[in-house]
């Protein structure tokens, strides 16, 4: 079977390419399924797999359709059914797209976490810190950017940074950053050191020292911070409020239809 076959063959105006029960293959319809600009050769190989294909295909589809029930059969309702869904899902996937607020300001997303503080308890201890890593061996100097740091002074803060810029000291976000206790241990050389929210320390392991701010602290079961949850609750809030959209917009339709006399029951 071959494409190449069927075109010198051509005795009538659409003729058959392949047959199978009650079916057939028709020139025409091979063709459209042959790219135009494909070689001879390409095209004949195109054509006898596509032949194959159908072949298959239809012999499946003739035994399915003797071993299946009538009932199994129907697909009528299921289609239907299916079409709709796919329109309804397309009509409102359309006025979601058109008209959901998606604006969702800091006010609204700590409303709904006080409102729903229950589903964002933490399930660890979590610190907020930022620190700065210096290695130096100059233990005089290490123990007075130590003073400076532990004072409120802003003359000794001051200080601290000349000299941490002088040392082309890298820190961290200077907004400091959401981690697990845990992970503070693994990150710092903290060996269990208690920490609370304010404190400024001083950690070292053997090659560096690390002026680290406690900015926050969070135990376990407490409200988590909003920094942390707000991508999810902005989603939460949004899926309420398309959905708070669709269920307007079903009930809007069915009113105005029902009270035009476009629907009702007997």
């Amino acid at each position: 079977m071959s494409l190449l076959a069927c075109s010198s063959d051509r005795g009538t105006e659409d003729p058959m390419v392949a047959h199978a029960y009650d079916n057939v293959l028709t020139w025409s319809e091979l063709r459209r399924m042959v790219p135009v600009d494909a070689s001879t050769e390409d095209s004949t190989a195109m054509a006898n797999d596509i032949i194959t294909s159908w072949l298959r295909k239809e012999v499946l589809l003739h035994h399915a359709e003797l071993n299946l029930s009538e009932e199994d059969l129907d697909f009528e309702e299921r289609l239907r059914n299916y079409r709709n869904s796919l329109v309804i899902y397309a009509f409102e996937d359309a006025i979601v797209r058109e008209k959901l607020d998606t604006l969702v300001d800091r006010q609204q997303l700590e409303l709904h976490l006080q409102e729903h503080a229950e589903d964002f308890r933490l399930k660890e201890d979590l610190v907020r810190v930022k620190w700065s890593k210096v290695r130096s061996s100059e233990v005089d100097r290490l123990r007075r950017a130590r003073k400076w740091f532990e004072s409120d002074d802003p003359e000794d803060l001051h200080e601290l940074e000349l000299w941490m810029a002088e040392q082309g000291v890298s820190s961290t976000d200077p907004q400091g950053q959401w981690m697990s206790r845990e992970r503070l241990d693994m990150e710092l050389p903290f060996n269990g050191l208690g920490v609370k929210a304010g404190q400024r320390v001083v950690v070292s392991d053997s090659v560096d020292h690390y002026f680290v701010e406690v900015m926050d602290v969070r135990p376990m079961d407490s409200l988590a911070p909003l920094e942390l949850v707000h991508q999810d609750i902005r989603a939460i809030v949004l899926n309420q409020r398309k959905l708070a959209l669709v269920q307007g917009m079903h009930d809007d339709l069915f009113e105005k239809a029902l009270t035009n006399g476009e629907i009702g029951t007997p």
